[in-house]
């Protein structure tokens, strides 16, 4: 298990790896689970050299561009691999994780003062499902105008 911000990952072992659903189209509006990764081009080399089917997509929100792999794991599950650090810093609502930080924001300089987040902060036995936010590992945790902050990736 692993817990961060309230949100809890838990990774399960089936009894019976046959009855396992099988893997479908790799459509980026199904549920998956999204990683951070520094270098799209590394992830893109590595899954042709697997021979692994994947799509790649770049999306723009408010002259932001993310890029994004899909693909399927072993087990069936749909990956994304995405250079989320792209996206602005959103602060933490009085250091509790909260899922309104999910809604990307528009484009914020490093100058401007980060924007608030509004809903309230989930309780602290809340558990991650396959299409919650969560921070990003490479830069869990900065300052930002003497605030606490974190990169979400949203899945």
């Amino acid at each position: 298990r692993l817990f961060n911000y309230g949100i809890g990952i838990h990774l399960l072992q089936s009894e019976d790896p046959h009855s396992m659903p099988g893997k479908t189209e790799i459509n980026p509006k199904h549920n998956h689970i999204s990683f951070q990764c520094e270098s799209m081009v590394a992830v893109e080399r590595r899954l042709k050299e697997l021979d692994i089917p994947y799509i790649q997509r770049c999306v723009e929100e408010g002259g932001i561009y993310v890029d994004q792999i899909f693909f399927h794991d072993p087990d069936g599950f749909m990956i994304e691999i995405c250079n989320c650090d792209n996206l602005p810093v959103i602060p933490l609502a009085d250091h509790t994780f909260t899922m309104a930080a999910c809604k990307r924001v528009v484009a914020v300089k490093q100058q401007q003062k980060p924007l608030p987040v509004q809903a309230p902060p989930l309780p602290t036995t809340a558990t991650a499902s396959a299409a919650q936010c969560v921070p990003s590992a490479s830069k869990a945790m900065q300052r930002v105008g003497g605030e606490e902050a974190a990169h979400v990736s949203c899945a």
